[in-house]
């Protein structure tokens, strides 16, 4: 982890927002797979409840994995696109690398929406002790999400005009809004009662 905020840190583009979107997003998956450990080991369930909060745990780290993977190939997308640029190649060549450059942040907005519903569900049976550690994980994940969404609309530029992207753009605020849907979902449960509500 170190490395990674070492070379984050580096006065130059790569890794870059994408990559630090989905590693925020792994931080919060991170938190998430124990919140579900701490909940099993606290609260000894029935065998049924113990498989459907493993296949949780598992589902969590299977999309962190898939996060992290798409850090490093945020990093290879923005290689890939120089490389084609620097070539002096304006054609397919360009093209495919700027889509390529879009389409990963991209993939990192839907990992993170699906781990948004993963905490919303986790939420519905949160022990109030661990559920403002649920809401860093949400918090964590929404940033994700509009993080990579900002890298995925400037890079929206890179891919030429006939890849429509103005449907695109509206595509990535459909993204957007669902996950701010399901934030708030996650902090309207965790509201007690007398208090006045999560904003």
């Amino acid at each position: 982890m170190s490395q990674f905020l070492e070379q984050l840190a580096r006065p130059r583009p790569d890794p870059g927002g994408g990559a630090a979107a989905a590693y925020g997003a792994t931080l919060a998956l991170a938190l998430l797979e124990k919140i579900i450990l701490l909940e099993g080991r606290r609260h000894p369930q029935a065998p049924d409840q113990a498989r459907f909060r493993e296949a949780r745990r598992k589902e969590a780290h299977s999309l962190a994995q898939a996060l992290s993977q798409l850090q490093r190939e945020d990093v290879q997308a923005y290689f890939q696109f120089s490389r084609a640029r620097a070539g002096g190649d304006q054609g397919e060549a360009v093209a495919a690398a700027g889509l390529h450059a879009f389409q990963v942040p991209r993939q990192i907005m839907d990992k993170c929406l699906q781990a948004l519903d993963l905490a919303w569900r986790v939420g519905q049976s949160c022990k109030r002790h661990l559920f403002s550690d649920l809401l860093v994980v949400a918090e964590f994940l929404e940033a994700g999400l509009q993080g990579a969404g900002h890298i995925a609309r400037a890079n929206l530029r890179l891919i030429p005009q006939g890849f429509q992207r103005d449907a695109l753009s509206q595509e990535l605020y459909r993204v957007v809004q669902q996950g701010d849907e399901i934030l708030l979902k996650i902090k309207a449960v965790g509201h007690i009662p007398g208090e006045p509500p999560k904003p």
